[in-house]
């Protein structure tokens, strides 16, 4: 493992350590759930250009999530996050649930290092 690679991994550690979040995360594949509370969630802009516009506007995403691949494991083996997955997550007492929707044909979810240790992933509200 290079260098690189370390540094990334012990500071995504880090990041879920002092700010993560608790979602349950239920994959269409119907095998079941995995929890994960090491979540860091936010949300991503968009530049956006309608016909006849010069200007870009910009949009903002329903949520993303960071999450440690490490944390995305259901029965010793690795689920990376696919269209229609669902994440609920629980905000200021409530439930909220998010669904695997990207925006303008963006992947469900990209590596945010070389070491591809960490993803994140792309949701839209659908209750909550």
């Amino acid at each position: 493992m290079s260098l690189m690679t370390r540094g990334m991994s012990f500071l995504t550690s880090k990041l879920g350590t002092a700010a993560g979040i608790t979602i349950v995360i239920t994959p269409l594949d119907g095998l079941g759930t995995i929890t994960v509370t090491d979540a860091v969630a936010g949300r991503s802009e968009i530049d956006v250009t309608q016909p006849g516009q010069a200007n870009a506007r910009r949009e903002y995403g329903e949520r993303e999530y960071l999450i440690p691949v490490a944390s995305l494991v259901r029965n010793g083996s690795t689920v990376f996050p696919a269209l229609g997955d669902r994440y609920a997550e629980t905000i200021n007492g409530r439930a909220h649930v998010y669904q695997i929707m990207p925006a303008d044909g963006r992947p469900a979810y990209d590596f945010t290092d070389h070491g591809k240790t960490q993803v994140r992933i792309r949701t839209k509200k659908v209750s909550g």
